[in-house]
């Protein structure tokens, strides 16, 4: 069985990460390795084939040279440090790497993009809070690229989970956008080139479609 790291949050002083993520990964036969928030010199984990970035709180805006805005929702410098230093190691070895929700944001500004700190700013007509079991579709989304790929269809179109308030606003250095909702708003993200390199905004673990995703992060990271 493969290994891999999946990041987690903080309440408090106790680690937090939903059984979904680690569940979707046994579903396809990798094991799943937390990866809390470290102190000190940062060192890429050993022995693990790929690398989950989980979702969870807002990443900072000053980490994009921004004042924190009204509508900002919480957020953990330590984490975001931990989580781009982890990010950016799994890139430089060229692992596997499936950004979820905040894991996408993170990617993103990992490679110098930006956020929308709240999707309020941006406007559009779509809520992408939503209010229904997130074990359900949402909105609807075109993907490309990779991602239609994976789900057999250029474009694809398919119906996502949606539960965040921020957003990709400029996308980083060598991103491409491959996934975008009803209003224009970018929700997935790929970097060309790499062995597998995917952010999605929606949660596919909580998702009976999110497996193919899931299956296509395994066989990368088999390989």
């Amino acid at each position: 069985m493969c290994l891999v790291g999946v990041t987690c949050g903080r309440r408090g002083e106790d680690f937090t990460l939903a059984a979904a993520y680690l569940r979707a990964l046994n579903a396809v036969g990798l094991g799943g390795v937390i990866l809390p928030p470290q102190e000190g010199e940062f060192q890429l984990p050993a022995g693990i084939a790929g690398i989950v970035l989980s979702g969870g709180g807002d990443p900072h805006p000053l980490l994009w040279d921004e004042e924190p805005h009204q509508g900002l929702g919480e957020v953990d410098a330590a984490r975001d440090l931990w989580e781009i230093a982890l990010c950016r190691a799994a890139l430089a070895a060229d692992l596997p790497l499936l950004g979820i929700c905040r894991g996408m944001q993170v990617l993103n500004v990992a490679l110098g993009g930006t956020l929308w700190q709240h999707l309020q700013e941006r406007g559009g007509d779509i809520l992408h809070w939503q209010t229904a079991d997130m074990r359900t579709g949402w909105h609807s989304v075109v993907c490309r690229g990779k991602l239609a790929e994976i789900y057999d269809a250029s474009p694809a179109k398919m119906r996502v989970n949606s539960r965040h308030q921020q957003g990709v606003r400029l996308l980083g250095e060598g991103l491409s956008a491959c996934a975008y909702a009803p209003d224009g708003l970018i929700e997935g993200i790929e970097a060309p080139g790499r062995r597998f390199a995917i952010g999605v905004q929606w949660h596919p673990e909580r998702l009976r479609a999110g497996q193919k995703l899931f299956a296509a992060f395994a066989a990368a990271c088999a390989g």
